[in-house]
């Protein structure tokens, strides 16, 4: 038996997150497709350019 188990892989993303975390939302469309640290670079890039 697991002691670290997930307890939901698929949260419910939140109609707001959309409007206040756009970064955010861009992030968790993006990483199903692309792995996690691609979606994290794609998604926050704008942070490290300014």
């Amino acid at each position: 038996m697991a002691t670290h188990a997930q307890a939901c892989a698929h949260l419910p993303t939140p109609r707001r997150t959309l409007k206040l975390f756009p970064s955010l939302a861009f992030y968790r469309a993006l990483r199903p497709f692309t792995g996690p640290v691609l979606a994290w670079r794609v998604a926050f890039a704008w942070r490290a350019a300014s």
